[in-house]
């Protein structure tokens, strides 16, 4: 990628257990077989940082846990910035969590805090209902499966997809996983 290029950023969103990280390999394995080189990073990521938050997300400052997550995002955007190779990025998780999984954070607030990172050209918000995720998808069920917490996550997103809808794609998360990856896919593709 050329110094001061734009990535061609998209981003999976969604509540724990929505289906994001079977989406990112799908979408990932589809475009690879159209000729698309595309890199898949996590929030948080697999690194040193990714893992300190994710053993400790539920004991730290909420200001704190922002600023590591935002550290984390940087990280990976650098180095994906220095690989060449690279046509478009999917994001599992990117900057609209910021948002979501802060209750406390004003969507005003969000965007002050991710203003400096480059915007996703899509977003596509895998929607599933809570009781699907506590019913049908027990094997995604971790610390953060807490109906409340992923209803008011929900709601979040939803009131996001609704105020960028030019940005924001929601999809069923609940219908067949690999007509959502064709689904982004073409999106992506048209887009690229």
């Amino acid at each position: 990628m050329a110094v001061g290029e734009k990535m061609n950023i998209f981003s999976l969103e969604g509540i724990d257990g929505s289906g994001k990280s079977t989406q990112q390999e799908l979408v990932r394995n589809e475009l690879l077989s159209s000729g698309i080189t595309i890199a898949t990073p996590t929030c948080p990521s697999h690194g040193v940082l990714g893992e300190f938050i994710r053993d400790n997300v539920r004991d730290l400052d909420p200001r704190l846990r922002t600023k590591l997550f935002m550290l984390d995002i940087e990280h990976e955007n650098l180095a994906l910035s220095e690989q060449e190779e690279i046509d478009a990025v999917l994001w599992d998780r990117y900057i609209d969590s910021f948002y979501t999984s802060n209750q406390e954070m004003t969507a005003e607030e969000a965007t002050q805090v991710t203003s400096h990172l480059d915007s996703p050209v899509r977003t596509f918000f895998l929607d599933v209902p809570i009781p699907v995720i506590m019913n049908d998808r027990k094997e995604a069920h971790d610390h953060h499966t807490i109906p409340e917490w992923l209803e008011m996550k929900r709601a979040r997103y939803l009131d996001l997809a609704g105020v960028h809808t030019d940005r924001i794609e929601v999809i069923d998360g609940t219908i067949d996983k690999i007509t959502i990856a064709k689904h982004i896919s073409a999106v992506i593709l048209d887009t690229l």
